[in-house]
């Protein structure tokens, strides 16, 4: 059996990772008006880690439940959710947490 698995382009991290987030969010020229989602476990809803994520008014924030391995539905209910707002498709998208969130 062949199993086959997308992926993101990269992945960033490890020490100092949450300082360079904004290094790799597009925010001049074209993406001026454009937006990030931010995808956080919700663990660390109220914690100050998110306080240091350089988010800015257009962008969206989403906690993600993790307290089970994510399905097809709720994965899709996200999606929903970020077309919902009418902004158009995101330039970037980052996920912060462990396996779930991502």
């Amino acid at each position: 059996m062949l199993n086959v698995t997308k992926t993101v382009g990269t992945y960033h991290f490890g020490s100092g990772a949450i300082e360079q987030i904004s290094d790799f969010i597009p925010r001049g020229g074209d993406q001026a008006t454009g937006f990030a989602v931010f995808l956080i476990d919700h663990f660390f809803r109220g914690n100050a880690l998110v306080e240091r994520l350089p988010i800015e008014d257009r962008d969206m924030v989403i906690f993600v439940d993790t307290t089970d391995e994510p399905k097809t539905e709720g994965i899709d209910k996200y999606v929903e959710t970020i077309f919902a707002a009418e902004q158009g498709v995101p330039h970037t998208v980052i996920g912060i947490g462990g396996g779930a969130s991502l």
